[in-house]
């Protein structure tokens, strides 16, 4: 069913971020929680992921980032402070490696993951 990972952009100190970080850290991200078959099968949605959150540009602080996974309307959507960008992705192991970047065993900040999963960190 419906999926959806909301990002609140809190960065101290920081006016706004590139959108280009977020790329490296999904590929990053991707690449070490992905079997090589699994990285094979989603590498094309992937890179038409990054290609949307680039058209983004920058992010601030404040700033909402919605990404929901809606099988009934296509697959994976970008939604940064209420507006839609890009098409949507198809397929739930897009949105599955997605989630790893975040979730998954190899992620890159351990107390993001358990922060997300509502845990004490």
């Amino acid at each position: 069913g419906p999926k959806r990972l909301e990002l609140r952009i809190t960065i101290p100190l920081v006016k706004d971020v590139s959108t280009q970080e977020f790329v490296k850290a999904i590929n990053k991200g991707v690449a070490s929680n992905c079997s090589p078959t699994e990285l094979a099968a989603v590498a094309e949605r992937v890179k038409q992921f990054n290609a949307t959150i680039s058209d983004v540009g920058r992010v601030k602080k404040g700033d909402v980032l919605a990404i929901d996974y809606l099988p009934d309307q296509g697959g994976t959507t970008l939604t940064v402070n209420g507006k839609v960008w890009g098409k949507p992705i198809e397929g739930q192991d897009f949105y599955t490696a997605f989630l790893k970047v975040f979730l998954g065993s190899q992620d890159s900040d351990g107390r993001l993951r358990t922060r997300l999963l509502g845990q004490a960190g």
